[in-house]
């Protein structure tokens, strides 16, 4: 496996662990700028990563309003 699939492999790996605990139970090893960085991270590496389509999706305000 080259440095580029591990790297990866790696930030993914990390935005799911935190994306999974910050949704549900509220909490994340990592703050919301690390969280920040390294979705950023992935997204220059692998621009067309399915986890950070997902962790954006997520994050929308538009997408997630309780207003209907």
């Amino acid at each position: 496996m080259n440095f580029i699939r591990q790297k990866i492999d790696k930030l993914s790996s990390e935005i799911k662990e935190a994306a999974q605990a910050y949704y549900t139970d509220g909490t994340s090893k990592l703050s919301d700028s690390e969280f920040d960085n390294k979705v950023d991270d992935l997204k220059q590496i692998d621009p067309n990563n399915e986890d950070t389509f997902k962790i954006s999706l997520e994050r929308d305000p538009i997408i997630n309003s309780t207003d209907a």
